[in-house]
């Protein structure tokens, strides 16, 4: 089921379908950072989605969409 909303995730966000596996790995590092820190606020994890697309070697050359 994640994966579900990995994708819906991707496509909100504008994720390329070809980088669409970078950004599922990178949002499951992060979610698994967040959920170990005892941060759940969705401006936290947004913050964090965003931070991990620009940290990302990547993610962070493909345009977005917002």
């Amino acid at each position: 089921m994640l994966f579900g909303y990995n994708a819906t995730l991707a496509t909100l966000m504008g994720v390329p379908a070809n980088h669409e596996r970078d950004f599922f790995v990178m949002t499951q590092k992060q979610y698994a950072a967040l959920v170990e820190a005892g941060e759940n606020s969705l401006i936290t994890m947004v913050t964090a989605l965003n931070d991990g697309i620009l940290g990302h070697p990547v993610l962070a050359q493909v345009s977005f969409t917002r």
